[in-house]
């Protein structure tokens, strides 16, 4: 009468619980792999305004163009052009959006914002 009492009473994580953490851990790193290049995108765009700020007269506006559309190429910036800068007070910035796709008619819009501001 012991033994069964002490099984009955015994708690711990059931199949199924595990079962609902690994598809949450799934669904949360699946986001991740969807949302983590536009990040990294974000990045190499805010990198290279502050190239453009910190290497060409900005009173110049072709040659803001020009300087950030070199470092796009070799960065492989798509989602900014040169012409989509704006140069205000001695800053260059830029703002644009991304809809990144997560499984069916579900998205994810996600607002960048890249300055030469420190």
């Amino acid at each position: 009468m012991h033994q069964t009492n002490q099984i009955n009473n015994q708690k711990g994580g059931s199949f199924i619980g595990m079962l609902i953490v690994i598809a949450a851990i799934v669904f949360l790193g699946m986001i991740g792999l969807k949302v983590g290049p536009a990040y990294l995108e974000y990045m190499n765009v805010k990198n290279a305004v502050k190239k453009v700020a910190n290497s060409v007269d900005l009173t110049d506006k072709k040659a803001v163009i020009t300087q950030f559309n070199n470092s796009a190429s070799v960065d492989n910036i798509t989602v900014v052009k040169g012409s989509d800068l704006v140069v205000n007070g001695g800053v260059v910035s830029v703002e644009y959006q991304v809809v990144v796709p997560i499984m069916a008619n579900a998205s994810a819009l996600l607002n960048f914002n890249a300055t030469s501001a420190k």
